[in-house]
């Protein structure tokens, strides 16, 4: 006969559904957490950041050094091909093509995953979907503002030692409005990448968010120049690219909106963009 004294082994108990979902449970710092994997983990992205940061340095000392070495010609000699009264345009010359990589990675981290379909299963595992884009902008604005923001400080302290050597003129620190250029310049392009994530994310097409913002900030512009009535063409300055002048130079002069007005509707442009597109993402499907 059995041994009915034998001792039972108890049933297996399982994990509580409760302590489960508490483990796993979706936060906006892990939203946070997984859009910042996706950015350094894309080579792409990578490269793009990497690429502007080495522009801004590369082309701020091509620019210094040419620049001093008209300076510093001979009376009777050739034109130098460069130069400029303004020592930061010379320093922060990489800024133009910086603002093309910046609003090109933009669109891309906005519109990228709408080309291949894999926003359906990031909207699946978010369902309030709006901290995937915020978490984007936010995470992309990081990353550049560390980048740009070493390329300028590089750019800034090199190129004054090549334009020193050059006895060329300086920007130092205690001049008046050199900080303020410098760090406008950062935030331009910070913004910048800002507009083409919301850019990309509203128009869900790389293509079309590149005609957007580079029509924005370069086409428009130049055209609007030659078209408009003059006494129309202050309008442009409201723009992004001609709000962002007012801020990135040392004097834009009274063809710009003052520093402090081209900051705020710059701003207007970044958190109005960056509103769209969350709106967007919520009312539209995928």
């Amino acid at each position: 006969m059995p041994d009915l004294t034998a001792t039972r082994t108890p049933p297996a108990t399982t994990t509580p559904t409760t302590a489960g979902t508490t483990a796993y449970r979706l936060t906006f710092a892990r939203v946070l957490r997984s859009e910042w994997i996706r950015l350094v983990t894309t080579r792409s992205t990578r490269w793009t950041l990497l690429a502007t940061g080495l522009v801004m340095v590369a082309i701020g000392l091509v620019a210094a050094s040419v620049s001093g070495s008209g300076t510093s010609a001979q009376p009777g000699g050739p034109t130098p091909a460069f130069e400029t009264s303004d020592p930061m345009a010379t320093l922060m010359a990489g800024a133009t093509p910086g603002f093309l990589l910046m609003v090109v990675l933009g669109v891309i981290v906005g519109a990228r995953e709408y080309g291949t379909g894999l926003a359906r299963t990031t909207y699946a595992a978010v369902p309030r979907r709006w901290p995937v884009v915020l978490g984007r902008m936010l995470v992309l604005a990081a990353a550049a503002t560390v980048v740009v923001g070493l390329g300028a400080l590089i750019a800034f302290v090199g190129g004054n030692a090549v334009l020193s050597a050059s006895d060329a003129p300086t920007a130092g620190w205690g001049d008046d409005g050199v900080v303020r250029a410098l760090i406008g310049n950062i935030g331009y392009l910070v913004g910048s990448a800002v507009i083409g994530v919301a850019v990309g994310t509203l128009t869900r097409s790389i293509g079309s968010g590149l005609g957007i913002v580079i029509g924005l900030g370069l086409v428009l512009p130049a055209f609007g120049t030659l078209l408009l009535p003059e006494d129309y063409q202050g309008v442009l300055d409201y723009l992004p690219s001609q709000a962002g002048m007012s801020f990135t130079a040392l004097d834009a002069g009274s063809d710009y909106l003052s520093v402090g007005l081209g900051a705020a509707v710059f701003l207007v442009w970044v958190v109005g963009t960056g509103a769209a597109a969350l709106v967007s993402v919520l009312r539209r499907d995928v």
